[in-house]
Parts: C-alpha cells; structure tokens; sequence
C-alpha cells in the first residue's frame, strides 16, 4: 500500500489563513450587503440586472461576502475533520460534505448551549462563537499535524474553487431575485423560523402553538437562516443567501458521488457539467413564475 501523502506545513497555515480571512471578510463586508438590501425600496432601476452606479456593492462586496460567507461556514468543520482523519482523509469532496454537516452541528449545539443557559443569539454571541468554534478546530488540527501529521485529501486542488467561485457567480446572477424580489408565503415563513432562533432552541412560527405546520425539512432549514440573521440582520437576504452555501457542498456532493464505487476520477468536464446541473436548477426554481414550482 502506498503511504499517504502527508499536509506539509505551508500547506496547512494556508488553510488556516483561508478560515481567518474567510471569517473577517464577512464580517467587513456585511455591512455593504446589508445596504444592497435597502437600495430600492420602491421600483426597480429598469436594468435590475446592470446598476453601474452601485457597481462597488453589487459586483465587488457582494460576490467577496457570498465566497467569503461560504469558507465561513465550512471551516471550523474541515478543519475538525482533517484532524480527526485516519490514516487517509478520503477526497476532498467528502471532507467538504463532513465538513459542513460537522460545522452545522456543532454551531446548532453551541448556540442551544447559549438559549438553554437563559441568553439570546444575538451577533455578539454569535461572532463569538465563530471565532470561539474557528480556535478551537484550528488549535486541533496543529496538534495532530505536529505530533503524526495529516493525510492531505485526494483530488485536484481546483475543486476547491468551487467553494468560492460558486457562490459568488450565483450571487452575481441573482442579484435581483436574493436581494429585492418580494417574499412569497414560503420565503416569509422561512425567515420568520429563522429569526425565533433567536430565542427557540426549535424554530417557532408567531402563532399560539409555534409549531403549526412546521415540517422536518423546516427544522433543518431554520439554524442557516438563523446565521444570516445576525450577520445581515432580519431581510430577505437572509433567507435566500443560504442557498449560496448549499451549492458549492452539493456540487462537491455529487462529485463525490460520481466518484464512488469504481476507480473513476471525474475530469474537468464532467466537474463543469455537475456545475451547469445545478446552474440549470437553480435557474429554473429561482426564475418560476408560479408560487407552486412543481
């Protein structure tokens, strides 16, 4: 068997520089996105989808904050699971899946550890938790490296561009749509479960029970809007910017998928059409004209 290959020690302060810049650039350039929300409180400008004047928020923050947001999101996780990873660490897509399922988890715990003890997910709370999570997981991930090294992931380092390229491209393209198109019953409910984590361990609708009508598929939907909540604070933009994060681990997701079971290794061609997929997906969901898109 050969032996792995092994993180060497400019690799490893590149991922962890990453995660820092990552966690600061959303933080910095969340108050620019926060803005794009209230740019248009009446009509339109007649070309949604080109407003030069605004070029340095709608071109510039919001694609950086979109990249930014979705490294943010993921790197406590990675770095947890490169840590703890045995004598391989498997591919990169499957390290970026754990990964976001391990960081989900574990914001979920700490900010419920936070509620159970009688306080409110407020974005102090919150960014103290990032940096509290970010430590925690780099510190770990030192340790291992330093005491039996770490197996680097399989795989062509350019997928990991699509952690960031990804977001930002659809940030870009759906502009009007996340930032200033009107919420349907769906969107208002999605932020108003988002929002009751401020308080909820659970998400709760505003009704005399809370949990009228609250599906399974909204539970898991709730603790993402409730992230974008704090950093952006209670706009449509939050509950649509999630959908940015999920598309960069679905497409590693289904890369990954691809790859199991045989020995295949999918190319820079079947990458870009795993990417015009979900590109093709999400035209179609974003661009419905009708309420019930099915």
């Amino acid at each position: 068997m050969t032996a792995p290959v092994l993180m060497g020690r400019g690799f490893v302060w590149t991922l962890l520089g990453l995660a820092v810049a990552a966690t600061v650039l959303t933080a910095a350039t969340a108050p620019f996105v926060r803005d794009i929300t209230h740019l248009f409180p009446g009509a339109l400008p007649p070309t949604p989808y080109w407003v030069p004047a605004e070029g340095l928020l709608l071109y510039v923050a919001s694609p950086v904050f979109a990249a930014a947001l979705t490294i943010m999101v993921l790197a406590p996780g990675v770095l947890l699971v490169l840590a703890k990873a045995g004598s391989t660490a498997g591919s990169w897509s499957s390290v970026v899946a754990k990964g976001f399922l391990v960081g989900y988890g574990l914001r979920f715990l700490s900010h419920s550890t936070v509620k159970l003890a009688g306080g409110a997910l407020s974005p102090t709370v919150f960014w103290a938790t990032e940096v509290l999570l970010l430590v925690v997981a780099a510190g770990l991930l030192l340790r291992r490296w330093e005491r039996d090294g770490i197996p680097r992931p399989q795989g062509p380092l350019r997928r990991l561009l699509i952690l960031a390229l990804v977001p930002a491209l659809a940030t870009l393209v759906l502009t009007p749509i996340i930032f200033w198109q009107d919420f349907t019953e769906d969107g208002l409910e999605a932020l108003e479960i988002g929002w009751s984590l401020t308080h909820y361990v659970v998400p709760r609708f505003p009704s005399e029970s809370g949990f009228m009508g609250l599906g399974i598929g909204m539970l898991s939907m709730a603790p993402p809007v409730s992230w974008l909540v704090q950093i952006l604070g209670p706009v449509e933009a939050a509950a649509r910017m999630p959908v940015v994060v999920y598309l960069p681990v679905l497409a590693m997701v289904l890369l990954g998928l691809a790859e199991t079971g045989e020995d295949r290794k999918v190319g820079v061609a079947g990458e870009a059409m795993v990417l015009l997929v979900l590109a093709g997906f999400v035209g179609v969901m974003g661009y419905s004209a009708t309420y019930d898109a099915y």
